[in-house]
């Protein structure tokens, strides 16, 4: 999925590019602290020299860390309006009567650049979609994907206040430098801050919002792919699984309740059912949650039917250690469990510190 790559870059320039930048700025900041150390030692106070010396160093190295950040919130936004874009864009050019009525008309003048029927037709839906992204809101936009096309929406209250924020933050830096006006204040300031201050962008602020991004937009296009097709999803079908799974691994455990109870409210296949089930145990796990708190969720799920990689997560997940052990081993005598996987699955980080597993999978993983 494009959309899941995308999120992969990011998350790497934030790790790499954001890292670099932070150290950029350390470097600069020194050179600057040099000179007033220096004016202090000599018990002076700074001179022209030095003062030309610490503003050619603010002109030359401006925070790296901070632009950085300003940059990745602007692009992973444009990301989300990206996915409604997509969806506005299929579902209106299927349903061009769907339009509104005034939007349906075209000007003499903008005729003089059309030539087909086609073109009038996708000229009439790219002026729609840009006026929902650019000029409406994000209620805007729900509005139309669940009044108008019928599509389920995330409905936690905290992710769309942080949702929100993140446009609103957006909005701020391409159209008033980066800083705070007084809706931003009101609404999301932290504490003493002031109209016209810098709006706080760190490092744990840019994971959290592309964890957001991924989540919604992943959502939106499930969601929508359920409203489409009348059949039951299939594996290939079905990608917030791998969405359950990567926030998991993440450790983004706010998103997982939701996505567990919407595969638990659409028609899944057997194996997709399961997997969504084992991923949001091993969430519970990973937060620290009780053998029974996540039996009472297991039992809900027949699980007489055996596959055996399904039992292995199993025996994790109720820490059935000999079980797990033993078919560890056979599923890699097997051939059915691949060094990537072994790496992958974050079931298995419930054992990988530990000897015995570390003794059995090295013949796997060189």
């Amino acid at each position: 999925m494009a959309f899941r790559n995308e999120i992969g870059l990011h998350e790497k320039s934030i790790d790499v590019v954001g890292a670099y930048a932070e150290k950029y700025d350390k470097k600069a900041f020194k050179k600057f602290t040099d000179v007033v150390k220096k004016a202090k030692r000599k018990r002076t106070r700074l001179t022209d020299s030095d003062m030309k010396i610490l503003k050619d160093i603010l002109r030359m190295h401006p925070e790296q860390e901070f632009l950085f950040a300003k940059n990745t919130i602007v692009s992973i936004v444009s990301m989300l309006d990206d996915v409604f874009c997509s969806i506005f864009r299929e579902y209106y050019t299927k349903n061009i009567d769907k339009l509104p009525l005034e939007d349906r008309s075209i000007s003499y003048g903008e005729l003089d650049h059309i030539s087909k029927i086609g073109d009038a037709k996708k000229y009439l839906v790219d002026r729609e979609i840009e006026t929902i992204l650019i000029k409406e809101g994000l209620k805007s936009r729900f509005d139309i994907l669940e009044k108008e096309m019928d599509v389920s929406l995330p409905n936690n209250e905290d992710h769309l206040f942080e949702l929100n924020k993140l446009i609103k933050t957006r909005n701020l830096i391409v159209h008033n430098s980066s800083r705070a006006d007084k809706e931003y204040v009101r609404k999301y300031g932290i504490k003493k801050m002031k109209e016209g201050d810098n709006i706080p962008i760190c490092k744990h602020y840019l994971k959290d919002s592309l964890s957001l991004i991924f989540y919604v937009g992943s959502y939106l296009l499930q969601a929508t792919q359920i409203n489409q097709t009348k059949e039951k999803l299939t594996t290939r079908d079905f990608v917030l699984n791998d969405v359950m799974h990567e926030l998991v691994k993440k450790e983004k455990y706010t998103f997982l309740k939701e996505l567990y109870n919407t595969a638990n409210s659409i028609g899944l296949d057997d194996m997709n059912r399961k997997m969504m089930i084992i991923n949001f145990c091993v969430g519970l796990k990973k937060q620290g949650k009780s053998k029974s708190h996540i039996e009472k969720v297991l039992i809900k799920e027949d699980w007489s039917v055996e596959d055996p990689n399904i039992a292995l997560c199993l025996a994790a997940l109720r820490d059935e250690d000999e079980e797990f052990y033993s078919r560890l081993r056979r599923l890699i005598k097997n051939g059915n469990l691949s060094d990537e996987d072994l790496v992958d699955w974050e079931v298995f980080s419930f054992y990988r510190k530990k000897t015995k597993f570390r003794e059995i999978v090295k013949r796997v993983i060189k």
